[in-house]
C-alpha cells in the first residue's frame, strides 16, 4: 500500500508518497470560485535526466523540485549540506523510497561507476579522445606530437592520456602490441 506524507516546508500543499510520487492537494484558489491541486503531479525529465516537479504557491512563481530529493526529505528527512541523493539501481527516473538514501558525493560518484552511468572516457561530451585512440597512445611508441598533430589535440591533452593521468580508466594491453585502433 503506497504510503504519503506532507513535503516538508509544503505541508497542506503537496505530498510525496514512498513509491516516489508528489501530489497537490485540493485547496480554494484566490478570489475564484474554484479549488486547485488533488492531482498527481506529471513530472518531467529534468536537464540531469533526474525527474523533476514544479512546486508553487498560490500568487508566487513555481520553482522545480527533483523528485528523488522531495521523496527523501519527507521520509528520511532533510539532507546534511554535503549529502546527495543516491539511486541504489543508477536509475535515474526511480524514486522508490525503496531505492534512495543520502550519502556523500565520494559514494554517489563510487555508485555511478559500477552502475556504468559515470560521464566518463568517451561518453564524457568534452572528450577529444576515445578508448581505442588512448590505448594507441599507450601501446604505439609515436612522439607526442605525432599524436596531437595527427589527432588535432594538444600535446599535453596526449602526454595525460600516455602517463595515465587522464582516462585511469583504460588499461593498456599487457603484451604491449599494437592495438585495431583508429583513428579520424
Amino acid at each position: 500500500m503506497e504510503q504519503w506524507k506532507s513535503i516538508p516546508g509544503w505541508e497542506g500543499l503537496y505530498e510525496a508518497s514512498d513509491a516516489g510520487r508528489i501530489h497537490s492537494l485540493p485547496r480554494p484558489a484566490v478570489a475564484k470560485q474554484r479549488i486547485y491541486g488533488g492531482k498527481i503531479l506529471q513530472g518531467f525529465t529534468h536537464s540531469t535526466g533526474y525527474i523533476g516537479v514544479n512546486l508553487k504557491r498560490i500568487g508566487k512563481k513555481a520553482k522545480t523540485y527533483l523528485v528523488h530529493r522531495l521523496v527523501l526529505a519527507t521520509f528520511v528527512g532533510l539532507p546534511l549540506a554535503t549529502d546527495q541523493g543516491c539511486h541504489a539501481d543508477g536509475v535515474r527516473s526511480n524514486n522508490a523510497l525503496s531505492n534512495l538514501r543520502w550519502d556523500s558525493a565520494k559514494n554517489n560518484h563510487a555508485d555511478k561507476i559500477v552502475h556504468g552511468t559515470t560521464q566518463r572516457g568517451s561518453r564524457n561530451g568534452t572528450a577529444m579522445l576515445n578508448e581505442a585512440l588512448v590505448t594507441a597512445i599507450r601501446t604505439w611508441h609515436e612522439p607526442d606530437s605525432f599524436w596531437a598533430g595527427r589527432l588535432g589535440v594538444k600535446k599535453a591533452t596526449v602526454l595525460s592520456a600516455r602517463l595515465g593521468k587522464s582516462w585511469k580508466h583504460v588499461k593498456a594491453p599487457p603484451d604491449n602490441r599494437r592495438s585495431n585502433a583508429t583513428w579520424p
